[in-house]
């Protein structure tokens, strides 16, 4: 990230797709409501060490290590994010002041965080309980994504066939008995 282009995300203040934390303390209670929701909506950006009014006033060089580690841990514990998420920790230095953000897509699926859905209204995660909105969600991901949709004229002969090894590698590295 450019220092430009976080001058453009701070400008636009927090809403639907960006989400300002001050992590002095170490990881938010929130960072992982934030991330769910943002994997069920539409993606975002988190900033690390930016206040709620948009001010940049960084994080202490002690606190960023400590940050990035448990950040990627969890983020990798099903029993935090399910289905685990793996997402890159990344620094800007923005004057005197160092941050971290972390670009969160949307996902295919649907994530819990500590066993709740989560969705994103405004600047707003909100725990998802109600049957209905859950299955709208489903639905709504549904539309986005092909992955779940049937094509019934494909065979196994329109495929290519190298691809399999690969995708084969990259779903080992994240579950090495599947």
């Amino acid at each position: 990230m450019t220092s430009q282009e976080l001058h453009k995300i701070i400008a636009q203040g927090e809403g639907v797709c960006i989400e300002y934390k001050e992590a002095q303390n170490g990881v938010p209670d929130s960072l992982y409501d934030t991330v769910a929701s943002f994997l069920n909506r539409e993606g975002g950006v988190i900033l690390l060490g930016v206040r709620d009014n948009g001010e940049v006033f960084g994080l202490t060089a002690q606190n960023l290590m400590q940050l990035k580690q448990d950040v990627v841990t969890v983020l990798n514990n099903r029993d935090v994010l399910d289905p685990p998420f793996p997402l890159a920790v990344n620094e800007v230095v923005e004057g005197d002041h160092t941050i971290l953000y972390i670009r969160v897509p949307i996902s295919s699926f649907v994530h819990k965080h500590a066993g709740t859905i989560y969705d994103r209204e405004n600047d707003s995660d909100f725990r998802i309980t109600d049957a209905a909105r859950i299955a709208e969600m489903y639905a709504r991901k549904r539309n986005v994504f092909t992955e779940n949709q049937i094509y019934p004229h494909l065979s196994i002969d329109d495929l290519d066939k190298r691809l399999f090894d690969i995708v084969k590698a990259r779903i080992a590295l994240v579950d090495a008995n599947h």
